[in-house]
């Protein structure tokens, strides 16, 4: 029996409404670890059902299939998923890349990459899509034309035009790396202390909105589940993925 890895198999897609879209309508046929991936989506969204678009070149958004996991890898997997790119970023010598809590991936600050991971359950068992969104080769007009003030390609930062598939493979390889290394040792001592390295969240005064009602605080550690715990008040608050909206005083960082 073959050892499994995420990206034995790839399915490449001319044109689609969502990656991640795609593989959630074809769970039942799709393999285990199966990348579908495009450099055209028309319909695809981000975190709070915000839209992430690509136009024919300018980007890659990429879906790969995770069935039946654990109800505890649901707390972990887009901070891994960030992690891997982290990683694939320091190979490619982009620098000042950071991970902004829990998984948007920016570099001077600036976006270059979102995270959605999306689970679905099918009697007892759990299927998650991991959907991965990163900028190649738009140029500052075109963010600006589209009003993105906090946003940047890796053209940009690096006047270097990658490929699809040398970002695709590359990222593939890391994350099957930290997906064994978080499946032999745990979040706590396989990804926890490495993620911690590259959140760039940690340390800096924050805006928390939660409920519509936003508070002052300090981003001040990752928690053992992957919360982000900040002081505010002069307590500590658990911040869980996708309850709260967290932005740095003075920008998007």
């Amino acid at each position: 029996m073959k050892p499994f890895f995420v990206g034995h198999r790839t399915i490449y897609l001319k044109q689609v409404d969502s990656t991640n879209t795609y593989c959630k309508q074809r769970m039942d046929l799709l393999e285990n670890g199966t990348v579908v991936y495009t450099d055209c989506q028309t319909g695809g969204k981000g975190t709070k059902g915000r839209s992430w678009e690509i136009a024919p070149g300018d980007a890659i958004a990429f879906s790969f299939v995770l069935k039946n996991c654990q109800p505890q890898d649901l707390s972990f997997l887009s901070l891994i998923c960030g992690l891997a790119e982290i990683v694939l970023f320091q190979k490619l010598s982009v620098s000042d890349a950071g991970i902004k809590w829990p998984n948007d991936i920016v570099v001077h600050q600036k976006k270059v990459s979102g995270i959605l991971c999306e689970s679905t359950i099918e009697g007892s068992s759990i299927h998650v899509v991991c959907g991965i969104g990163i900028n190649l080769h738009q140029t500052q007009n075109k963010f600006e034309q589209q009003q993105l003030t906090y946003a940047t390609s890796l053209w940009l930062e690096t006047q270097k035009n990658y490929t699809m598939e040398e970002i695709l493979s590359g990222y593939l390889e890391e994350f099957n790396q930290l997906w064994k290394q978080y499946q032999k040792l745990g979040f706590v001592e396989g990804i926890l202390p490495q993620y911690q390295k590259h959140c760039i969240t940690l340390g800096k005064q924050v805006r928390v909105l939660f409920h519509q009602v936003e508070k002052q605080g300090k981003a001040v550690a990752i928690s053992d589940t992957g919360q982000l715990i900040c002081e505010i008040d002069g307590k500590q608050q658990y911040i869980h993925h996708g309850e709260a909206s967290i932005r740095g005083l003075w920008g998007y960082i």
